[in-house]
């Protein structure tokens, strides 16, 4: 029996694998005695195979690890053994009524090459000459003159001075050429956007370009190219020879190109940095959402008074009645998808459609999805099949009508883009909510469908065509900062937001401590037992995690004692410490020291208040939404957070340029720049770099080994590559980056003798100015909906409030010229131009025929018109569909009279959605913002249709009642809404935010804005 087990399990594996079962077999039966998994493996008599449980699979693996400790065997060859224990393990199950338990398996990263080894130490020199002659040739034109070499120097430059070692990264890197990019901590970075297949989202996507090769990405002659097949070996070389590189020192191809490069890094770099940039190992970077909300402008918590967001009302109810009519089979989905079993809803699916129609192709998806099938490839429950398709299929007949996709013909139109349109048309106003994602998720699986029965094309990026709602992500990279654990304590125990009992809110805050500074898991928080807490009298408080009667541990990896000096606040140990004297107060009888040890240290019950885990959690996650606004956060992200965190604190040390990436956060800063106190505290040393810090923080998360930490927990990489490559940038002479970039060689002579902090701000100081020149509007993608195509703007990137007004003044006042103006402000005179001509659209008294010069009151503003200006600006950048959505509605429907924006009834709903959602961006708060009614004493407001939306923006809202301009229409202007904003004084602020908004229109945009008519 066990020689054919064992011939199965080597015909199935690699052959160095099979090499090795000879000397496991002879290994397992030398043990099989002690071991009832060795005794079954070698088909041993007599064994009962129930006795092969966990506790033996776990004796198995010990002695296999044992082996090592005594030089028996390599890392290498246990780990081989433990996976062919397990594929033994695997056959044994498949042939046998009584299973056995499986070992785990061991995970290694593949084997890096010494960069001493003699090949490694060949390359080196080699790498040398190419970055040097690199230097070179950017001194003279031959670079900048062709297209072709200033796409090849770009790859050299990324791959020899920005480390990106991956061939596949290099290849579309073109697209992002005289591209707009994000920003974050100063420095610009490029988002990947890998498919999801083939190792797409499973690895780092961010990367931060080097100074030189930020230089060639936004050089005035840099242009965007798709992807290419393999890099231009023949240009690169051509790069080389142009900086006087010899022939013979050329590399010879592709793979000795990254080989020495590769070399070459390793040297400045930790292993697991080199096989996280080749995706030989998996690691991540902070979602893009997370990082996005963190480097945001206006970035902070969001006010502690915010409501939670409600779930928007269903608006589709008459348009789905009508589909109801037109497509009846519709009708029948709800009490299909109510059936008892997927069989039973099979049996009921319509199919009575006509082949060819939109209706035929959702029942064969239904069919299909039902069936079991799905992008994630596993099966879905009929209540969310319910959830995902009846919406799906509802709004897809509504958009697509009953004409199949599948006929539209190129090149007028293909089905991909009939479907991107219609997926954009679907999700385009819709807000975010539990509905909005279950429908981005219902036409992502529809979609799925198409490519894998009709071979449609997938879209080019799921979160470009869907939303994120729709994302295949296999790890959620999301976190919060220390800034955002700070603030929810401070939520949780503000008694005008929350109500809840204070030992309801002790326990809350208590929970939140243990997830966050502690990387502990939910069961294991709530399985600790007094006993688990320990107190050496007033010195050290650890945690220690085992099992108990309460609850099991995930992995015996899991058990592990936190060192909780190391990372708690002295306020929180103070608060951890009153919290167990409490507790052990009733169990301070030593005969009752047994009940003691085995007391949870949050029980079911306190006082008479039923303590609920569930319920508890959910006040945490509501507090974790509420603060930073993420909808997408639950607890187990502040295990990510801890993680994260602690692996940055144990390196940054070596690499202090991490810092300048939380700049805006400074409780995250201050814990980042105490990593040296931390490596002590854990480690007892504070030397650098080491190995040590990469296992420090797997077993803190009680795993197994880094890899587990590395693929699942750590999202920091990036900003330590991103550190190394910028320290190596100041090694480099200012020339060389002068001779890629526009700006004077004047303005850079003073910096040459500067110290490298110095050199190192002006290089930053230099891609801005070369991102800017190519950049010059710096328009991202509107987030919904189709693309909107913007006229280019010349204004200059800084511009001031200050600059505007003044120039604003000038031009009302017409004593000067507009150039003279131009000269005197430092303005474009296209932006002055466009003042001038926009000068009829102030409200306002006149002058002799002409607009009066507006002059700003000295009043006590939440915002004043420079940070409001702003704000306006950061807007642009980020969400330029807001932007330009919410300036409008400000212009168009101000009113003079009470200096509030009006919306006219139910049908400017959307309006007044926007223009509420406008105002937080922002930055501008429920306390800043006064509601108007306009009705007489006899009738009420009939503003029902806004209340949600008033609530939602602030459940305080201020109202104030004014009389209607036309007690004839009294009953019509009872059905309007005022938005009025507001000084501290709580007085209307009047024309002062409304001329900032038309200056920042003024500025951005090569339209004037509109103008508005009085009110009637």
């Amino acid at each position: 029996m066990s020689d054919q087990l064992w011939q199965s399990v080597g015909r199935h594996c690699l052959p160095v694998l099979a090499s090795r079962i000879k000397d496991l077999r002879r290994w397992l039966d030398r043990i099989s005695s002690k071991n009832p998994h060795a005794a079954v493996l070698s088909d041993k008599t007599g064994v009962e195979t129930s006795l092969a449980d966990a506790r033996s699979a776990e004796a198995l693996e010990i002695e296999v690890i044992r082996q090592v400790g005594l030089k028996q065997l390599s890392k290498r060859e246990a780990a081989d053994w433990l996976r062919l224990l397990y594929l033994a393990e695997e056959r044994w199950n498949a042939t046998n009524a009584i299973p056995i338990a499986h070992t785990r398996l061991a995970r290694l990263p593949a084997a890096q090459p010494s960069p001493f080894k003699k090949d490694n130490i060949s390359h080196l020199p080699r790498v040398e000459a190419w970055r040097q002659a690199l230097q070179t040739a950017l001194r003279t034109d031959a670079i900048t003159s062709s297209a072709q070499l200033l796409k090849a120097a770009t790859l050299l430059s990324a791959l020899l001075f920005g480390a990106l070692i991956d061939s596949k990264k290099l290849c579309i890197l073109g697209k992002f050429a005289g591209q707009p990019a994000s920003q974050a901590g100063g420095y610009r970075y490029l988002e990947f956007n890998l498919p999801y297949a083939g190792m797409g989202n499973h690895h780092t996507q961010r990367w931060y370009p080097d100074p030189m090769t930020s230089l060639f990405l936004w050089h005035p002659a840099a242009r965007s190219a798709e992807k290419m097949a393999r890099l231009p070996m023949a240009d690169i070389k051509s790069v080389l020879l142009a900086g006087r590189l010899s022939k013979s020192a050329l590399p010879q191809g592709t793979k000795d190109l990254l080989d020495a490069a590769t070399a070459w890094w390793q040297l400045k770099m930790a292993p697991i940095d080199i096989h996280g940039l080749q995706r030989s190992f998996l690691v991540h970077s902070i979602h893009p959402r997370t990082w996005r909300r963190l480097h945001a402008p206006g970035n902070n918590q969001t006010d502690i008074s915010a409501a939670p967001a409600a779930e928007p009302p269903d608006e589709g109810s008459a348009e789905k009645d009508d589909l109801f009519v037109i497509y009846p089979w519709l009708q029948a989905l709800d009490k299909l998808f109510q059936s008892k079993s997927k069989t039973a809803a099979l049996g009921k699916l319509p199919a009575s459609a006509t082949e060819g129609t939109t209706s035929h192709l959702l029942q064969a998806w239904l069919h299909f999805a039902i069936s079991g099938n799905s992008s994630t490839k596993q099966a879905r429950s009929l209540k969310t099949l319910a959830k995902e398709c009846i919406p799906a299929c509802t709004q897809l007949l509504a958009s697509l009508g009953n004409t199949s996709p599948l006929r539209a013909t190129p090149p007028d139109a293909t089905t991909l883009a009939v479907l991107m349109d219609a997926y954009q048309d679907i999700l385009g106003e819709m807000p975010q909510s539990s509905q909005r994602k279950s429908l981005a998720i219902g036409l992502r699986e529809f979609h799925h469908f198409l490519v894998k029965k009709h071979g449609v094309e997938p879209p080019p990026s799921l979160e470009a065509a869907l939303g994120e709602d729709a994302g295949l992500l296999p790890v959620d990279a999301n976190l919060i900062t220390f800034d955002d654990y700070q603030a929810v304590q401070t939520w949780l125990e503000t008694p005008r937001i929350n109500s809840k009992p204070h030992v309801i809110i002790e326990i809350a805050q208590l929970v939140l401590m243990f997830a966050f500074r502690l990387g502990m898991r939910r069961q294991e928080i709530w399985g600790l037992q007094l006993d688990d807490v320990d107190i050496e009298g007033e010195g050290e408080i650890s945690i220690i995690v085992r099992p108990n009667t309460v609850r099991r541990l995930k992995t015996p990896s899991s058990k592990r004692v936190i060192p909780a000096e190391a990372f708690l606040s002295a306020a929180e140990l103070v608060k951890l410490r009153a919290w167990v004297a409490a507790r052990t107060e009733p169990f301070q009888n030593t005969k009752k020291y047994e009940a003691r040890s085995e007391a949870r240290l949050f029980p079911a019950q306190i006082n008479g208040h039923r303590i609920s885990a569930e319920n508890i959690t959910k006040l945490i996650i509501k507090a974790l939404r509420t603060v930073t606004g993420d909808r997408h956060l639950y607890l187990h992200h502040l295990r990510h957070a801890f993680g994260t965190w602690t692996y940055l604190r144990l390196r940054a040390p070596d690499y202090p340029s991490v810092c300048e990436f939380f700049s805006d956060t400074p409780l995250t800063l201050a814990a980042i720049q105490e990593g040296s106190e931390l490596r002590r505290r854990l480690i007892g040393t504070d030397v650098s770099p080491s190995r040590k810090y990469a296992y420090a923080v797997a077993r803190l998360l009680g795993h197994s080994s880094p890899a587990v930490s590395m693929a699942h927990y750590l999202h920091g990489d990036d900003l330590i590559w991103a550190s190394i490559v910028q320290e190596d940038a100041l090694s480099l002479k200012l020339e060389t980056f002068l001779s890629i970039s526009s700006i004077p060689r004047s303005t850079a002579f003073s910096w040459q003798k500067n110290s490298s902090g110095r050199k190192h701000a002006f290089l930053q100081e230099l891609v801005e100015h070369a991102y800017n020149e190519a950049c010059p509007t710096q328009v991202a993608p509107a987030k919904r909906g189709r693309p909107r195509k913007e006229a280019n703007s010349p204004i200059a990137q800084s511009v001031s409030f200050e600059q505007l007004f003044i120039a604003y003044q000038q031009i009302a006042q017409g004593e000067l010229p507009l150039e003279r103006i131009a000269e005197q402000v430092k303005l474009d005179i296209g932006v002055l131009q466009r003042i001038e001509a926009g000068l009829e659209a102030i409200p306002g008294r006149k002058k002799d025929g002409a607009p009066s010069v507006y002059r700003l009151r000295p009043r006590k503003l939440l915002m004043p018109p420079e940070a409001l200006f702003n704000a306006l600006l950061k807007l642009r950048k980020d969400d330029p569909d807001l932007f330009d959505r919410g300036t409008r509605i400000f212009l168009e429907n101000y009113n003079t009279q009470h200096c509030d924006v009006v919306f006219r009834g139910e049908k400017a709903a959307q309006d007044l959605r926007t223009y509420l959602t406008f105002l937080k961006t922002i930055g501008i708060t429920g306390n800043s913002v006064r509601f108007i009614h306009r009705v007489t004493p006899s009738l009420a407001a009939e503003t029902r249709w806004a209340a949600k939306l008033v609530t939602k923006f602030n459940p305080a809202a201020s109202i104030k009642t004014v009389a209607p301009p036309n007690k004839v229409k009294a009953q019509s202007y009872a059905k309007w809404l005022g938005v009025q904003l507001i000084d501290e004084a709580d007085k209307a602020i009047g024309l002062d935010y409304w001329i900032v908004v038309w200056l920042a229109r003024c500025v951005i945009l090569a339209r004037q804005p509109s103008t508005f008519g009085p009110e009637t």
